[in-house]
């Protein structure tokens, strides 16, 4: 008779196959051939300080199954430089976590310049525009050959997921329609911060890219690249900035991060809606007034323009001076001397018919 095993009895054939029998732990590097899939974590700004030095088998949501490996990852953007633990985070001599601390964009974009050539990256893509493994390994674009070998091949799936889901992962301002920019930016990665992969045994120490901006800075589309392939390895990502600007915002869509605001911050942001809201308020005020200032007995300027035509310019002055328009008749000299040819080329067709009718019947008398 078949047996139907169920999802928590596979499971735990999954956890059992990785732990050791004797001592009921996870050996070192039992995970290099699983898949790692990020889980961002949503927390508090008080639990970051200790989920940042937090082995990740210890943190909340770590789970291994079928040949994956789910990590919870910090994807962080701290708005303001208030927070009691910055001084952890940014600290580059600290040697408990391995991480790197950029303290500018300029200091990420200055470690190499990137220029390509399409034709080197067109011989390792397939027809749908992915990279072929196969031919990549062959051809001198592949940097990565120091990794070892599974992560190797972690990384052109990463690259291919981003490729295929760019649209997911980055806002619009961000170029996603040249992949063959995505593809080669993605195989130049300086070695510094690939060597954190190399060393990242996923179960345990969580590497870190840390963005420390003091000044306003722009995230460019390689840093975007970049930081969506990190999380897609499962490294924790932490940006700052010092004054409070939009940077990680602008180029990675707001759902695959958080974003924490010092309470400096918060207090500039309330004063900046309350300043805007009492600007607008103003405004609207100003506005009315300047409208009704430009209104000529109940009508408008633009109303006035748009009934009576090109040249209601000519006609406002003198309906703005009459007290009462409609018994007022302002003194027009060419009517005065054309006479019926006025009335008929101001199209005052039933004026000029009456007019005609009261001679033929004052000739007939």
């Amino acid at each position: 008779m078949p047996i139907l095993e169920t999802s928590a009895k596979k499971a735990e054939k999954e956890i059992r196959k990785i732990l050791s029998a004797e001592k009921n732990v996870l050996r070192p590097w039992q995970l290099v051939n699983y898949e790692p899939i990020p889980l961002t974590l949503q927390t508090t700004i008080e639990e970051i300080e200790i989920l940042f030095n937090t082995q990740a088998f210890l943190r909340p949501g770590f789970k291994v199954e079928d040949g994956k490996v789910y990590i919870p990852s910090l994807f962080v953007k701290l708005s303001g430089n208030s927070f009691d633990f910055l001084d952890i985070l940014t600290c580059k001599t600290d040697g408990s976590k391995a991480k790197i601390v950029y303290n500018s964009t300029m200091d990420f974009e200055n470690k190499k310049t990137l220029r390509y050539e399409d034709k080197k990256v067109d011989r390792i893509l397939n027809e749908e525009g992915l990279i072929d493994k196969e031919k990549l390994y062959k051809s001198s674009q592949f940097k990565y050959y120091y990794l070892r070998k599974e992560y190797q091949d972690i990384i052109i799936d990463k690259i291919n997921y981003i490729l295929k889901n760019r649209n997911a992962l980055f806002t619009p301002i961000v170029d996603v329609e040249d992949t063959k920019k995505i593809v080669y930016t993605l195989l130049n990665i300086d070695k510094d911060i690939m060597m954190l992969l190399h060393d990242f045994d996923y179960q345990y120490d969580i590497p870190s890219i840390i963005f420390y901006e003091e000044e306003d800075a722009l995230f460019s589309d390689r840093i975007a690249y970049t930081l969506a392939l990190l999380y897609l390895l499962g490294m924790d990502i932490i940006v700052i900035s010092a004054i409070g600007y939009a940077n990680l915002e602008n180029v990675i869509q707001s759902d695959l991060f958080i974003t924490f605001y010092s309470n400096t911050v918060k207090e500039k942001l309330k004063s900046y809606q309350n300043e805007s809201s009492k600007n607008k308020e103003e405004n609207s005020k100003r506005n009315i007034t300047a409208d009704q200032k430009r209104m000529i007995h109940g009508f408008t300027i633009d109303e006035i323009k748009f009934f009576v035509g090109e040249e209601a310019k000519s006609y406002m002055w003198p309906w703005k001076r009459s007290r009462n328009p409609s018994a007022y008749a302002e003194w027009n000299l060419a009517s005065l001397i054309f006479g019926l040819s006025w009335l008929g080329y101001r199209k005052m067709y039933s004026t000029l018919l009456k007019f005609i009718v009261f001679l033929i019947i004052f000739d007939l008398i």
